[in-house]
């Protein structure tokens, strides 16, 4: 493995975990907030929050190393809203 890459790969590694910190904070912030919100995130099934997680978040963070994966994020961005929107609407958790 070239220096290089496993300089991108280290920055890349760094940048999803501060994300996932900065994001887990402003969650716990929120939530304290508003409980209506912490029940909906509560009761939302595994693979919205890993789609989020495991999808969303580590394109962001690519982002900074490839812009081009900008576009891509931002438009998993608005799926996973569409489907955790619709999820909710389902499940009567959303006015």
């Amino acid at each position: 493995m070239n220096s290089q890459l496993s300089a991108d790969l280290l920055l890349f590694l760094g940048t999803w975990l501060l994300s996932a910190l900065a994001v887990a904070g402003l969650h716990r912030r929120e939530f304290k907030r508003s409980p209506d919100k912490a029940a909906r995130y509560r009761a939302l099934p595994f693979r919205y929050k890993a789609l989020c997680w495991l999808l969303v978040l580590p394109l962001f963070a690519g982002s900074l190393l490839n812009g081009w994966l900008l576009l891509p994020a931002l438009g998993s961005l608005y799926l996973a809203e569409v489907l955790c929107l619709r999820w909710y609407r389902k499940a009567g958790l959303w006015h």
